[in-house]
C-alpha cells in the first residue's frame, strides 16, 4: 500500500514537473515566460500562484520538492469527536444487537 501511494506522489510530481518545464527554460525571454505561463494556465485550468509555487518549489528542492505532501491529519477522524466514537463503541459491547441508529 505504501508503494502504491509513493508511486501515486510520484506520478503528480512528474506531471508538476511537465507542467513547469517550460517556465524552467534561463534562455527564455520575460515576454516568452510570460506567454508560456499564460498557455499553461489556460490549457490546464491552473492558476498563477499555483505556478509560481511550483516553480519556486522546483528551485529550491528540484523533484522531490514537488511531491506532494501528506496530510498531517491523516487516519484521524474530523466528524465524530473521540468521546462520541468511545461512547458508541462502549454501547456495542454493552449489547451488539443494539442498531447503528439505536446508538445514534
Amino acid at each position: 500500500m505504501k508503494n502504491q501511494e509513493l508511486d501515486q506522489r510520484r506520478e503528480e510530481a512528474l506531471r508538476r514537473y511537465q507542467l513547469i518545464a517550460p517556465l524552467l527554460d534561463e534562455g527564455s525571454s520575460a515576454m516568452e515566460k510570460h506567454n508560456s505561463r499564460w498557455m499553461l494556465r489556460c490549457q490546464n485550468d491552473v492558476s498563477e500562484r499555483t505556478l509560481r509555487r511550483y516553480v519556486a518549489a522546483f528551485k529550491s528542492g528540484g523533484f522531490d520538492a514537488l511531491l506532494p505532501k501528506e496530510r498531517k491529519d491523516k487516519g484521524v477522524c474530523k466528524s465524530i469527536p473521540t468521546e462520541a466514537l468511545g461512547l458508541a463503541i462502549s454501547y456495542r459491547k454493552e449489547l451488539p444487537t443494539r442498531s447503528a441508529e439505536r446508538i445514534q
